[in-house]
């Protein structure tokens, strides 16, 4: 992980507990966000009540850049 860079480092399909430890939420945090349809983009792999859910590396870099914000904008906090 670089400060340019929180993914680099990271496999291709990163493992929830991996995109937590990047991006430094919770595991909770990324669960909401995929309830929501409010997160990154992921996949789902298998079927039934407990399904393997990875998230693309790639699609994880173009969700920080689209919420990337300049120094000194307004972000309505």
């Amino acid at each position: 992980m670089t400060e340019d860079d929180p993914l680099a480092g990271y496999p291709a399909m990163m493992t929830i507990e991996q995109v937590s430890s990047a991006l430094q939420v919770t595991a909770r945090t990324l669960f909401t966000w995929r309830r929501e349809n409010a997160g990154p983009p992921y996949v789902v792999l298998g079927a039934g009540p407990r399904p393997s859910i990875r998230y693309p590396r790639q699609d994880l870099r173009q969700f920080l850049a689209a919420r990337k914000v300049a120094a000194g904008a307004v972000t309505g906090d």
